[in-house]
């Protein structure tokens, strides 16, 4: 590759401007501070990152894991567990800690995926400057920046690129056909390993836009003298897509272990979230929210109605930016690329708005195909909102193109590709990006080996989501099993249906509560409850039938029950 120093030194850059975005909101602490909201969410990645470098060194399943939601278990594999993150960064973790990971991939992450799509950028343009701003628009995108907030297994977003890359070399001859498998299968496989969700809509949406190139190819007008060229781009076409799919089957059959355990061990079935709650709403397209810098705070009687969650309110693309669109559209709209790039970006946002579209939070009788799509397997636990990761993508593409090859004055272009980065630019100063959890002197030294034996089924309250016991079972180095846990929405049978776990997550007590608590003790083999806060009379008031005087030692509440005749260790 020509110049490669110059995209050599274009990494380094956006990894600056990812630091200088990301480190000043934790003071530059990465031992003691998350980049991220303080939520369970993050602690779940914490968690994830320490326990398959603990249950590997420990012979342990790491898929089918006892240590929460003790004694049954849960299947991770229908989780966001993150194996190729976790394992890569093992040596980290070991050396300095799970937190120092979790930072690492966040300030890691916006510059790998800007790099990633300048380097697809660049292939089409040939310019550099064009392509710096669509790895910008991408990498520091409004998604990227809203999924910074919780979920790593949706930021890490460099993959997506580089397979569009891989498919562009190989048509273009620049990488050969066995190269080709090879690349693309081993990046499926560790896209699988990062999110399986990413993983299900990247090929279902690739496919389907692989089949589209193809039929704007065949249905795209010659003349006698490029009849020729067009069958030569049929058959290339053809070829690449059993390339494409010769890749899929290699990667499936690489990931084939978690694929197993995935459909073995407590599948379950339907969707976890509301799709029509996460849905784009139409006007975040055009309105900032409190991640924007600009105007973010001012417009805030506006993005208040969108539904879902702060999270998953990624569209954000500016008036700017999609005047650059409309500005490509009006260009390039009927040559071959400008279609696909077009015909591609409408579909996936069309996807993105869900089962029925909503304008400031309210519904409009407009039925959307996601209606429809959303009711395929593995799709229906995919949210739509999160396509905008795809159609983000696209639009740095059409803009990476507009900059470097329509004819308007440079100035002109330049100023607008100004304007859009400073659109876009997210509100760290908010310090939305910092978060400090806290742990009790109970956890935080080694006092809870006095209490508890090791693997132990220990109960923690706060229960599940509403309280940091996996960050506390992950720094004790997994000294003790919990009757809780918090891996996403799913729990485990009998737990999907206790009664008893819905008293904990503070639903209304049951008449029989005292009898169904004992019983689920016993059934549980709990020999300890903590409760984090001890001046909480409700929590309190959860374990008051058991008629057992705590202790009040390192900052909690120490419940510690009778021995049972159950044996307290079990293996996985």
């Amino acid at each position: 590759m020509r110049k490669w120093w110059i995209h050599a030194l274009v990494l380094p850059a956006f990894l600056g401007a990812s630091a200088a975005l990301l480190l000043p909101p934790v003071g530059w602490n990465l031992t003691h501070r998350l980049i991220s909201l303080c939520n369970p969410d993050p602690i779940t990645f914490l968690w994830f990152l320490a326990w398959w470098p603990f249950a590997l060194a420990h012979g342990l399943h790491p898929l089918v894991c006892r240590y929460i939601w003790a004694p049954v278990g849960v299947n991770l594999a229908w989780t966001t567990c993150i194996p190729s993150i976790a394992l890569l960064l093992a040596p980290i973790t070991a050396r300095w800690g799970p937190f120092v990971s979790y930072n690492i991939v966040a300030i890691l992450s916006p510059a790998l995926s800007a790099w990633a799509c300048y380097l697809l950028c660049h292939a089409l343009t040939r310019r550099v400057f064009p392509s710096i701003f669509g790895g910008w628009v991408y990498g520091f995108s409004s998604f990227e920046f809203r999924q910074l907030l919780l979920h790593m297994h949706l930021y890490v977003t460099f993959i997506p690129p580089l397979l569009v890359l891989a498919y562009l070399s190989l048509l273009r001859g620049r990488l050969r056909a066995q190269h080709f498998v090879i690349w693309t299968s081993l990046l499926l496989a560790f896209l699988f390993g990062i999110s399986i969700e990413v993983f299900a809509t990247t090929v279902a949406f690739g496919l389907t836009l692989l089949l589209l190139e193809w039929l704007l190819v065949v249905v795209t007008k010659r003349d006698d003298s490029t009849r020729g060229a067009k069958a030569a781009q049929q058959s290339d076409r053809k070829r690449a897509i059993g390339l494409v799919l010769a890749a899929l089957v290699l990667s499936l059959i690489a990931v084939a272990p978690l694929l197993l355990v995935m459909f073995s061990h407590r599948y379950p079935h339907g969707g976890f979230w509301s799709q029509g709650a996460y849905s784009v709403d139409a006007a975040n397209l055009f309105i900032p929210t409190r991640i924007t810098w600009l105007g973010g705070a001012l417009l805030k009687p506006l993005w208040r109605t969108f539904a879902g969650n702060m999270t998953e309110e990624g569209a954000y693309l500016g008036i700017p930016l999609l005047l650059m669109i409309v500005l490509f559209i009006r260009r390039y709209g009927l040559s071959v690329r400008g279609r696909l790039l077009i015909l591609a970006g409408a579909a996936l946002l069309l996807a993105a708005l869900g089962p029925q579209l909503r304008i400031f939070g309210q519904k409009l009788p407009v039925p959307l195909p996601w209606f429809f799509i959303g009711r395929l397997p593995l799709l229906d636990k995919a949210l739509p909102c999160r396509l905008m990761l795809y159609v983000t993508l696209t639009i740095a593409l059409m803009g990476a193109i507009w900059l470097a090859e329509s004819p308007a004055p440079a100035r002109w272009k330049f100023s607008l590709a100004a304007l859009a980065v400073l659109f876009l630019l997210p509100n760290t100063p908010a310090r939305l990006w910092s978060a400090k959890f806290p742990t009790p002197r109970f956890f935080a030294t080694t006092l809870y080996r006095r209490y508890i034996q090791p693997d132990q089924n220990v109960l923690i309250l706060p229960f599940g989501y509403h309280g940091w016991s996996m960050l506390w079972q992950q720094q004790t180095g997994f000294y003790f099993r919990m009757v809780d846990g918090w891996v996403g929405p799913y729990k485990p049978p009998p737990f999907d249906q206790s009664a008893v776990i819905r008293a904990f997550m503070g639903h209304r007590l049951p008449a029989n509560y005292p009898a169904l608590l004992k019983r689920f003790v016993g059934s549980t083999r709990i020999r300890a409850i903590v409760i984090a806060h001890p001046r909480d009379h409700r929590l309190r008031r959860l374990v008051a039938p058991l008629r057992i005087r705590p202790d009040h030692v390192g900052g909690i509440l120490l419940y510690r029950l009778p021995r049972s005749t159950h044996r307290d260790r079990h293996r996985n």
